[in-house]
């Protein structure tokens, strides 16, 4: 049975790199009739089922019978470890090349965790302020399209600094569509029965759930382009988020001194009044021009006002 499974990875693996190598060329015409990379919806779906972690197959299995295998059907080819890096390209943003992995699962997380806030705490994140809330406070959040999904980062002026000096969160872009949960709850219980001290994945996902609490934070991320939604309403996106977590135990959070800065610049009250201030009369060009001429207007009058006295 398990030969079966590995002549149809490899055949997939193979045939899918073939067809990202003739697309550049636009002769795509052969694959056709292919059953499953002639039909999009399918190929994502297999490559979903291959992250499962009931689907996992020890990668060194894979790997002896591909040498085997490459030696009759392409004696030139590259390792399958650079074949399978291909095929799960899209989740390597930093294009790091892993020295040995366990499986596929393991290849993913490995990829979405290439890079993270360096400094572990011993204890979870207990209290951030949701995404309204600190919008309240003037802050702005920025997406980050083409970097590693945990490098959430603040500005803060400096090594050393332990306060926010610009009203900017950096979040690299999550697109959710109807396969993330299916995906990210695989990575997550990966982490909790194998990575429970480097539980980076469900770290990122109990921070985001602590950003998100209901579908307004979710659209105003929304907006921000932090999240592509593929589910339609922002609830969904809310639900979605939030039900991740269930179940799942943290012990440390890498997110947590970030927590402590978002918290500390949502209650200041200097924050809250700027933000207040920029949307009641600096919301759009419109509405500032109007506030800067009645700013110059009530000076004339106040100056010809004292020198009437004078």
């Amino acid at each position: 049975m398990i030969q079966w499974d590995v002549v149809f990875i490899l055949e997939l693996f193979l045939k899918t790199r073939e067809f990202k190598e003739d697309s550049e060329d636009m002769s795509q015409d052969k694959y056709k009739y292919d059953c499953i990379i002639g039909k999009p919806w399918l190929r994502a779906a297999v490559q979903r089922d291959l992250i499962l972690l009931e689907n996992q197959l020890p990668f060194w299995i894979l790997d002896k019978l591909y040498k085997i295998a490459t030696k009759y059907i392409k004696p030139d080819c590259s390792s399958f470890l650079n074949l399978t890096s291909d095929y799960f390209e899209e989740y390597n943003k930093k294009k790091i090349n892993p020295p040995y992995i366990l499986h596929f699962t393991y290849l993913v997380r490995l990829f979405l965790s290439s890079k993270h806030p360096t400094t572990i705490y011993t204890t979870p994140i207990i209290d951030c302020k949701t995404a309204t809330r600190l919008e309240e406070a003037g802050m702005k959040f920025k997406p980050m399209p083409n970097e590693c999904l945990l490098d959430i980062k603040a500005w803060t002026g400096g090594p050393g600094c332990n306060s926010i000096k610009k009203g900017e969160l950096h979040v690299p872009t999550l697109e959710i569509d109807y396969h993330t949960e299916c995906v990210l709850r695989n990575l997550m219980a990966l982490e909790q029965c194998h990575f429970p001290k480097e539980s980076f994945i469900c770290q990122y996902v109990k921070f985001l759930d602590l950003l998100v609490d209901n579908d307004k934070d979710a659209d105003l991320l929304i907006k921000s382009k932090v999240i592509i939604n593929r589910l339609g309403e922002s609830a969904a996106v809310a639900n979605l988020i939030n039900d991740l977590c269930k179940g799942i135990v943290e012990v440390s959070s890498c997110y947590n001194s970030l927590a402590k800065k978002l918290n500390d610049y949502s209650d200041s009250c200097c924050n809250k009044r700027k933000a207040f201030l920029r949307r009641q009369y600096f919301r759009n060009v419109w509405i500032g021009t109007g506030t800067v001429v009645g700013l110059f207007v009530l000076f004339i009058t106040l100056q010809n006002f004292v020198r009437s006295f004078l």
